[in-house]
């Protein structure tokens, strides 16, 4: 399983590593202060790498990223009401776009419960010694399978591919890699429209 410097299990469900897109980045973050973006990078980090959404608790939320002054904690109000979408059903603060990213690794990573993923140094490391050798129990490995089939069957559907017709994870799993380009142009495309559509609603109120 994989640990954190900490030694602590984290779960499979969350990320050990992702690419930094400076172009994205940069469009993504462009009307935000320094405060701001140092802020939401430390955001972005925690949210992916626990695979979960924010606590609507914001004292709490803001306890956990360190914002203690003033401005940090405005600075940490305003990005929750720019980028983020507050579910009161579930009581939680969910990113678009990050979703969409927790989405397809759970998806490309729907075989491997808990080996090899390798972390990079500043979030998990891959302890060998650590690896537990615990098999899945007949219940875990069939909700893990039915999990991963609910995401494949919906980011077929999102690109217009019917898979009703196909039974069984390995059919399932060849259709969706005969479609994984257009699934991934389709989910960068959402991405893109989510950070844009800021970018466009920050320069209109500045203008």
């Amino acid at each position: 399983m994989m640990r954190n410097s900490k030694n602590t299990p984290i779960s499979s469900s969350a990320m050990h590593y992702v690419n930094h897109n400076f172009g994205d980045w940069e469009l993504e973050t462009r009307h935000m202060t320094r405060i701001e973006k140092s802020i939401y990078l430390d955001m972005r980090t925690n949210y992916l790498k626990d695979g979960k959404p924010f606590t609507s608790d914001v004292d709490l939320l803001a306890h956990r990223l360190s914002c203690n002054s003033d401005n940090e904690r405005k600075a940490l109000e305003i990005i929750l009401k720019d980028k983020f979408k507050l579910d009161k059903r579930t009581k939680s603060y969910k990113h678009t776009a990050w979703e969409t990213t927790l989405k397809n690794y759970r998806a490309r990573n729907w075989e491997n419960s808990t080996n090899d993923t390798t972390g990079s140094s500043d979030v998990t490391t891959d302890d060998s010694n650590t690896i537990s050798n615990t098999p899945l129990t007949d219940a875990q490995r069939k909700a893990k399978s039915r999990d991963a089939e609910k995401i494949m069957r919906q980011q077929l559907s999102d690109i217009g591919v019917d898979s009703t017709g196909t039974k069984g994870m390995t059919k399932l799993r060849k259709l969706f890699d005969i479609h994984q380009h257009k699934i991934n142009s389709n989910n960068n495309n959402i991405a893109t429209c989510h950070s844009e559509s800021h970018a466009k609603r920050s320069y209109n109120y500045k203008t």
